[in-house]
């Protein structure tokens, strides 16, 4: 896996290697093409002849028209020279969908059709190269020959006539080119799914799949499809591909950005406005599979010009001032600001000449490769500030987090230590009371006709601040994970058996239980977990009446279930009977601490198993429910 530092190295190299290699894009060759013209065909139906006598426009260079459902015809004229092997006439770019060249000094009227185009396969292109193609004679006069073009995608024309020798030496020197642009995105891809691999970031696996569409939709429109699929698919199907690859890279790019903005949180019609955008492409990919190629690609080129104006535009008023206050943001709006600025200057000089607003340079034949070259490196090294910023917050977040556990575990130490303390003095003052009251009682036992009332009452008070300091100390015991369960196979009948002799008012309690039931448990906290519920019980049963300790197995799991009669609290609240602290509004009358449910299903927990309650008219039932399927 690439990181950050390599793939730093590797990116710079690139960025100067690729620099290098645009400069050859306008390095001199001899064009023998002295003067070109056109004339538009609205009807699309002229021929040559009927052409020839049309009055033609001359241009500069580059045709640029735009988007048109009109024929276009040029008129060329070939300067005179003797070249051994002839000329390669070259057309760019190569998305045109159909080229036809005529040359009526050399071939004369009635010669075969020569046509080239995504419409055509490659193989059948007269020179084979990632261009379009034709080959045509030198001739020791100049003279002029025609080209009828006709495509659905935007009519951005460049023509020259070349020695074939300079026609194979350039080929050669952009097909390296377009490869290594291509290995370029392949291993921008590689970086930012890697990246991504690592926290699963939502903005980063978006742009992961925007740069891996990018690699198809380049080698489509480089012409490497047409030469890879050439005898795989038909070249209607490849030209249609090439167009739903242009809609869908421009939809997940959007989808993309929408994202990374998102993070900074969006003004409601700013966000209306992208998903606006995004669907754009949608609609013109819609358009595209119902015949209508020209006005799909012409309305997906417009949004894109015109999204490309909305992002800059969204950076500076569309974002939540208050939502980047509360959410500090991967990247600070400056950084986020300048890119979608850049994006804007990019974007701009490749579609204003692809859309007909202004005419089309050398360099703008190349629009392509420009834009993802500059827009990779940007992109590039945004995403990795971003990493590096996500990481920083991700380092700085453990260590919040980590020294809020510390913090909070020696908070839980010194609440530990406080309580022990406090429980054990507290005890200890608790047995000299309880020493004092039993010694009283012993004294006057022969002179008391009746046991003395405040005696007893003083005891009980004695039981109950017992129970709570034993509660309080085994909460603050499981808070702080001190209880650990010693699992081993426990017989709940011999068990149930064991414990019976212990539990107070056992002339109250009803035991009934089946043979051989075997459950994984900690026999010491069952102990306690039982003892609690049949103290709640007897607490709380309607008085005189008898508690139920039975056991029960089924298809499902292994049970034990205490019931009793409801008392004069009645039932509790379904939905908070196992909440810390929670006692229904007449149990209050009662002393208690509302921790011994709470607790008992949490012990329970540590046993894997699970503590239940329901009510039947005035039964109330607690079971303790081991599963049969081990979870």
């Amino acid at each position: 896996m690439l990181t950050i530092r390599k793939a730093k190295k590797f990116f710079y190299g690139i960025a100067i290697l690729m620099a290098v290699f645009a400069s050859q894009f306008v390095m001199g060759y001899e064009n023998r093409i002295v003067s070109q013209s056109y004339f538009e065909d609205v009807s699309n139906q002229l021929t040559l002849d009927q052409v020839q006598s049309k009055e033609f426009s001359s241009y500069q260079n580059i045709l640029t028209k735009g988007y048109s459902h009109s024929t276009f015809w040029l008129k060329l004229t070939i300067k005179s020279g003797v070249s051994d092997g002839g000329l390669v006439l070259r057309i760019r770019p190569s998305y045109m969908d159909e080229v036809e060249l005529f040359d009526p000094t050399i071939d004369g009227k009635n010669a075969r059709r020569r046509l080239t185009g995504d419409m055509y396969k490659w193989s059948s292109d007269e020179y084979q190269s990632l261009n379009l193609n034709f080959k045509i004679k030198s001739t020791m006069v100049d003279r002029d020959i025609y080209l009828r073009v006709k495509s659905a995608h935007t009519y951005m024309l460049h023509v020259d006539a070349l020695d074939i020798k300079q026609a194979e030496f350039s080929d050669k020197k952009i097909e390296f080119i377009y490869l290594f642009y291509l290995a370029f995105l392949l291993v921008l891809v590689i970086w930012i799914f890697s990246t991504w691999m690592l926290n699963r970031e939502k903005v980063l696996g978006l742009f992961a799949l925007t740069q891996l569409v990018a690699v198809f939709y380049a080698a489509s429109m480089f012409g490497f499809l047409r030469i890879i699929l050439d005898q795989v698919l038909s070249a209607h199907l490849l030209n249609d591909i090439t167009n739903y690859l242009i809609v869908s890279y421009i939809s997940i790019s959007l989808l993309a950005h929408s994202n990374l903005l998102g993070e900074y949180g969006l003004k409601k019609y700013f966000k209306w406005g992208l998903w606006f955008f995004i669907a754009i492409p949608i609609f013109s990919g819609t358009l595209i599979a119902l015949g209508f190629v020209t006005e799909g690609l012409q309305i997906n080129a417009n949004s894109l010009l015109v999204a490309t104006l909305f992002l800059p535009l969204t950076t500076f008023v569309g974002l939540l001032p208050s939502y980047s206050a509360l959410e500090r943001p991967l990247l600070p709006k400056s950084i986020l600001r300048l890119y979608y600025i850049l994006l804007l200057i990019i974007l701009g000089i490749t579609l204003l000449p692809m859309v007909g607003v202004i005419s089309a340079i050398e360099f703008t034949l190349h629009g392509l490769f420009i834009h993802g070259l500059l827009s990779g490196l940007i992109l590039f090294a945004l995403l990795q500030y971003r990493t590096k910023r996500m990481n920083q917050s991700q380092m700085e977040r453990i260590a919040f987090e980590s020294s809020k556990a510390e913090q909070e575990k020696i908070r839980r130490e010194d609440q530990g230590q406080l309580i022990g303390m406090l429980t054990h003095e507290v005890k200890n003052s608790l047995a000299v009371i309880d020493f004092a009251v039993s010694s009283i009682a012993e004294k006057f036992k022969h002179e008391l006709s009746v046991e003395d009332k405040n005696l007893i009452r003083m005891s009980k008070a004695i039981d109950d601040i017992n129970l709570v300091i034993a509660r309080c100390v085994d909460v603050d015991r499981l808070d702080q994970e001190k209880i650990h369960a010693a699992i081993r196979p426990v017989n709940l009948s011999a068990f149930l058996q064991a414990i019976s002799s212990e539990v107070a008012d056992s002339d109250r309690i009803i035991w009934d239980y089946q043979r051989d039931i075997l459950v994984d448990v900690d026999p010491d906290l069952l102990k306690v977990v039982i003892f609690n519920l049949i103290d709640n019980a007897l607490k709380y049963a309607k008085d005189g009446s008898t508690i139920h300790v039975e056991t029960s197995s089924s298809s499902q799991g292994r049970y034990i279930h205490i019931k009793n009669q409801v008392g004069y609290a009645g039932l509790p609240d379904e939905a908070k009977v196992f909440d810390k602290y929670y006692r229904s509004e007449k149990a209050q009358k009662n002393r208690g601490t509302g921790l011994g449910l709470w607790l008992s299903r949490s012990i329970v927990r540590l046993m894997n198993a699970e503590l239940t309650y329901v009510s039947d008219g005035d039964v109330i039932t607690f079971s303790i429910g081991w599963s049969n399927n081990g979870k």
